[in-house]
């Protein structure tokens, strides 16, 4: 991982308890739910951020030093978010590929979505330094996961 600074051990536990979440940990889901969470990862200087989505709306992002947020489901805005930033994922299911175990983390010009299937996992992985137009279903869930950090971030209890 050259110019990549070492993951904590707290985000790689985080990442991986969030990728082997099973459909049937998640209460209320159907059958309808065959794509139940995704993970969008990219990297901004050498730190690896992994925002957490699933069909409950629940909500988290892990930076790979160890900062992040976790929880957003009691907050509507968030939920309302998680689920928009779902449904962006799932358009893109016909492009990832199935994967065995766990993903590897990015590199440093990487952008990957992971998507938490009944079948397992799967994942799309794109350079970023690739040409992709602006209303494409890749640019909408950047947005939106974007957005998902930026409402939790918000929702922070604030210290004294």
């Amino acid at each position: 991982m050259t110019g990549m600074i070492e993951p904590a051990p707290v985000y790689l536990g985080l990442r991986r308890t969030f990728l082997e979440t099973r459909h049937d940990d998640i209460p209320g889901l159907g059958a309808g739910d065959a794509i139940f969470g995704a993970m969008v990862e990219s990297v901004a200087d050498g730190i690896v951020v992994s925002i957490a989505v699933s069909a409950a709306g629940d909500a988290s992002f892990y930076s790979s030093n160890g900062g992040g947020g976790i929880g957003g489901i009691k907050h509507a805005p968030i939920r309302d978010l998680a689920k928009r930033c779902l449904a962006a994922a799932r358009e893109l299911s016909v492009q990832t590929a199935p994967v065995d175990g766990l993903p590897s983390l990015p590199s440093a010009d990487e952008f990957c979505l992971i998507l938490m299937t009944v079948s397992g996992l799967r994942a799309l992985r794109l350079n970023t330094a690739d040409k992709i137009a602006p209303d494409s279903p890749i640019v909408q869930l950047s947005r939106l996961s974007g957005a998902v950090v930026q409402a939790l971030l918000a929702a922070r209890p604030r210290s004294a």
